[in-house]
């Protein structure tokens, strides 16, 4: 929609493309994001409302670079993720002490590999439009003459 107004685009300008307004948008709506999964009851303590604050932020750049539909997967895919591993870890068997111990490594080692992940590709993209804007700066005039 902003591309067919002429409006600066995250996928054309990066996190410049996002304008004030929906900077400040993101971070009231992360905000009550973070508040919400506090005060809501289902046993979270107060250090929740910073981490669901900085999913909310994580969640929110989703929807502005993809549309409604990626952070509503992506918030479905962890909880459901998390849920899942919360209660493998729960059971009562021989060797839960161990299984619990496996799964927190994992899930470390899971977020871990994805964060590095984000950031590379992150870092990658960045590198890529630099790259792209010299080319188009050093060519503003045409190509030049080879003789």
């Amino acid at each position: 929609m902003k591309e067919a107004l002429g409006l600066r685009t995250i996928r054309e300008y990066g996190v410049r493309g996002i304008s004030r307004l929906e900077w400040v948008t993101l971070f009231f709506t992360s905000g009550a994001f973070g508040a919400a999964h506090y005060l809501y009851g289902g046993g979270w303590e107060i250090g929740k409302i910073s981490t669901a604050m900085l999913s909310g932020l994580a969640l929110g750049y989703v929807y502005l670079r993809y549309g409604a539909y990626a952070p509503v997967l992506l918030h479905w895919f962890f909880n459901y993720y998390f849920g899942a591993f919360d209660l493998a870890s729960q059971l009562k068997v021989s060797g839960s002490g161990m299984l619990a111990t496996g799964i927190d490594l994992l899930n470390f080692g899971a977020g871990t590999v994805f964060a590095a992940g984000v950031v590379t590709a992150y870092l990658a993209r960045i590198g890529s439009v630099r790259r792209r804007r010299l080319l188009e700066r050093a060519y503003m005039g045409g190509i030049p003459n080879v003789s």
